[in-house]
């Protein structure tokens, strides 16, 4: 018999000789190799030095019984998935049971018949080596998935990388520009010129502030809108009163997150909106309150609201055609998040001031 037609090596464990016999003569006519133990403890010594395939086990045996053994092997791990098929004259249902509840794949009574052992043999070492290999694949799709897993989280982490350093660098180009800016603010002497460069310095800032926060958030998609609002409101104060002390800001915003797409349209609303408040509410360097407000409705929309107390807007103004470029973009800006843009002027008891109000989805 080559050892490629060998179908499985068989340990039998039996203190009978004359079924040590019979077992191995049925198995070795079919091809299979055989070894054989008279004891339970023999059986385990034997089984540590070379693991069988397949075990067929006697119950009561001198010393240890076939239950204990089975027991023993199954609390092994290195012996645990082998088949262990009880052979034995115990023919009560107490004994199956507890055969099964050792850790059996199967039950024989004495006398059994040679094709009914090889059937069952053959079944068990069918679906022991399907099992395995089951595993074995099981292993290898665990490994690939773990190498796929890894090349994502490093793509992951090179992208995380990478957008950091886009926001960070379109930040610093806009400082840049901004800076320009500035020097020509310096060389300007005409008044309504010097208030446009201004105003464009402004709203580059803005955007710059947007991908500033993005460099610093571990989101890299999303900014609090909390803190970029309260930060760019102080800076347009800074920037545009010459008595920061004279205006008071006020804020009621929803602690939530916008995206870029809609965090650079609303940064640009509140710097059109706070900076005009700050050009022309507040005449003669008179104090005032700027109130901004961003939260939720219960249609799911978002109500961004900039008001002012200050002396309100002129009579007949028409937003389409004013001269103001802030009061032209703010309804394009609206127009761009898909919102609605209102306002309402004389609110509140003094019935002074003008409210800005865009709602969008």
């Amino acid at each position: 018999m080559t050892e490629s037609h060998i179908q499985g090596d068989i340990l039998i464990v039996d203190d009978s000789p004359e079924n040590l016999k019979l077992l191995a003569k049925i198995l070795t006519a079919n091809n299979f190799q055989v070894r054989g133990s008279n004891s339970g403890r023999y059986a385990l010594k034997s089984i540590k030095k070379k693991l069988p395939d397949l075990i067929l086990l006697d119950i009561n045996m001198p010393e240890m019984n076939g239950y204990e053994v089975c027991r023993q092997l199954k609390n092994d791990p290195s012996t645990a998935d082998i088949p262990v098929i009880f052979i034995s004259g115990l023919k009560d249902n107490e004994s199956k049971i507890k055969g099964f509840e050792a850790g059996g794949v199967d039950y024989v009574t004495k006398p059994f018949q040679a094709q009914e052992i090889l059937a069952r043999v053959r079944t068990h070492l069918s679906m022991s080596r399907m099992k395995h290999h089951l595993e074995e694949i099981v292993q290898e799709r665990t490994a690939e998935l773990q190498e796929v897993t890894e090349q994502i989280k490093a793509a992951l982490k090179e992208k995380e990388v990478l957008l950091k350093e886009i926001h960070h660098r379109v930040k610093n180009n806009m400082a840049m520009m901004s800076s320009f800016l500035q020097l020509q603010i310096q060389q300007v002497t005409d008044p309504e010129a010097l208030q446009r460069f201004i105003d464009t310095r402004s709203r580059i800032y803005t955007m710059a502030l947007v991908h500033e926060k993005l460099y610093h958030t571990e989101d890299l998609k999303n900014i609090n809108i909390k803190e970029f609002i309260h930060d760019l409101a102080e800076s347009l104060i800074f920037s545009y009163t010459t008595s920061p002390h004279q205006i008071t800001l006020n804020t009621d915003i929803t602690d939530v997150s916008l995206n870029l797409d809609r965090a650079i349209p609303c940064g640009l609303i509140i710097n059109e909106l706070v900076s005009n408040a700050l050009k022309h509410a507040f005449p003669k360097n008179r104090k005032g309150i700027i109130t901004i407000g961003f939260a939720t409705d219960s249609e799911e929309k978002y109500i961004l609201t900039v008001s002012d107390d200050g002396v309100g807007l002129p009579e007949q103004i028409n937003i389409q055609e004013t001269d103001s470029i802030g009061l032209k973009l703010v309804p394009l800006l609206s127009s761009q998040l898909d919102g609605e843009f209102a306002i309402e002027e004389g609110q509140g008891a003094s019935k002074k001031g003008t409210t800005f109000k865009i709602a969008f989805p």
